[in-house]
């Protein structure tokens, strides 16, 4: 298995350690000698230049660096060190690893950044669907929660990409913007259910238009209900 993470911009690290010479006395050295940080690899000059395209198809400039080395805590194993600056936008430096010390720079930035749509996830179902709100005092009951809502999320993302045949109307829209987001998926769900529930409901008699005009403003803010 191959780890992908982030480390410090000042994370020591350090060569493999020289093998140990016959005859040799002593303790065996651990680490090897000390290697540049990752912050005194962007430092040097003439470093190779990339145009990366993650997620969403999203291009970044920047200017990358890259040393195999182990870490000072974990000397017992090579990895990959990538420290990359952005030559545009706010992301200054950041600086990744990868136990695939074969990898190039692309694969593994490319890998890193589908933790995103990760990340997205878990917005958005304690936003939208309130996984952060319950008050569980048991084990069980933390166990059961956060598998129900996810559950959740996940049928209703299922629903719209295979069940609904139009699309839904944008609840937001922002600039770059090409599918759909959750919330937009979960205001489809509920204005289809209410359009399902409408006619049992208030089918006989005609309602007066003040009603109906009430009707259609709370349908609107139980669609767009956090």
């Amino acid at each position: 298995m191959q780890v992908i993470g982030r480390i410090m911009a000042s994370s020591r690290l350090h060569e493999p350690p020289a093998p140990r010479l016959p005859g040799q006395t002593g303790r065996t050295r651990v680490r090897g000698d000390r290697l540049p940080t990752p912050q005194e690899m962007l430092q040097q000059k003439r470093l190779q230049r990339l145009t990366l395209k993650l997620f969403a198809g999203r291009a970044y400039h920047v200017r990358v660096a890259t040393q195999v080395c182990r870490f000072f805590k974990a000397p017992d194993r090579d990895v990959l060190v990538i420290a990359v600056q952005h030559l545009r936008g706010g992301r200054g430096r950041e600086v990744f690893y990868t136990t695939d010390i074969h990898a190039d720079v692309e694969s593994v930035l490319s890998r890193y950044s589908r933790r995103w749509s990760i990340e997205m996830t878990f917005h958005d179902t304690k936003q939208h669907l309130g996984i952060e709100e319950p008050q569980n005092r048991t084990c069980p009951a933390a166990r059961h929660t956060a598998p129900t809502a996810f559950l959740l999320y996940s049928l209703i993302v299922w629903w719209y990409e295979q069940v609904r045949e139009e699309p839904a109307p944008a609840v937001l829209n922002w600039r770059g913007k090409t599918h759909p987001s959750f919330a937009d998926m979960l205001c489809a769900l509920r204005a289809e259910s209410l359009q399902n529930i409408s006619p049992k409901s208030f089918s006989t008699p005609p309602l007066p238009p003040d009603i109906q005009k009430l009707i259609q403003h709370l349908t609107k803010l139980v669609q767009l209900a956090t």
